[in-house]
């Protein structure tokens, strides 16, 4: 497991994120997952070596989530995007902020990166988040290309993360994994709140 993780996390990458952006929090964590889901995540690891999670807020500090065609309905998240193997991650953060809202960018931080295990019992996958924040954002998003599949925006308050991230963890699970897509969703959302505050 180390050492599929040491493919995904760069540490010289993050020796200069700390640089650029200041010091940053590290959480690890293991999920247990049905077999397929696994699954799932062993393939979504060949295209990519992790993802961004980015919170951005408005000079009133509530923060942007977005829901897309495919998700439950009335279901609103942070925005994701992947990482491209060899693909910095500061440059995906402005990459996908572009994609997803074509929101400016401006006050930045990078807040953290969140690695994970998930199991089934028998096997273990990696995958890693890598959290960033951009503050005093104005303007409404509007998806660069309809691609994304993102149906809807939303503006919440910053304390109301916790109460997505309950709903994430509460999805009923199925033979597409969503329990598990849920939980482990939930967990970014968890962390961001606390380093939001």
């Amino acid at each position: 497991m180390a050492n599929n993780l040491d493919k995904m996390i760069d540490e010289d990458e993050l020796t200069r994120l700390a640089e650029q952006y200041g010091d940053f929090t590290r959480r690890h964590v293991t999920i247990e997952m049905q077999s397929t889901s696994v699954r799932h995540y062993k393939r979504v690891n060949e295209s990519r070596r992790g993802e961004i999670v980015f919170a951005l807020t408005r000079p009133d500090g509530a923060v942007l989530l977005h829901t897309k065609y495919s998700y439950p309905n009335g279901l609103y998240r942070l925005p994701t995007g992947g990482i491209d193997w060899g693909e910095p991650v500061a440059k995906t953060f402005h990459r996908e902020v572009q994609e997803e809202t074509q929101l400016p960018v401006r006050d930045e931080r990078f807040l953290g990166v969140l690695s994970y295990e998930f199991t089934d019992g028998q096997r273990a996958v990696p995958f890693v988040s890598y959290l960033f924040h951009a503050g005093g954002v104005e303007g409404e998003p509007v998806p660069e290309d309809d691609s994304e599949g993102i149906e809807d925006f939303c503006w919440i308050p910053q304390h109301e993360l916790a109460d997505v991230a309950t709903t994430l963890r509460s999805l009923d699970e199925d033979e597409e994994g969503r329990h598990d897509w849920g939980v482990f969703r939930a967990v970014s959302h968890e962390l961001l709140l606390g380093l939001l505050r």
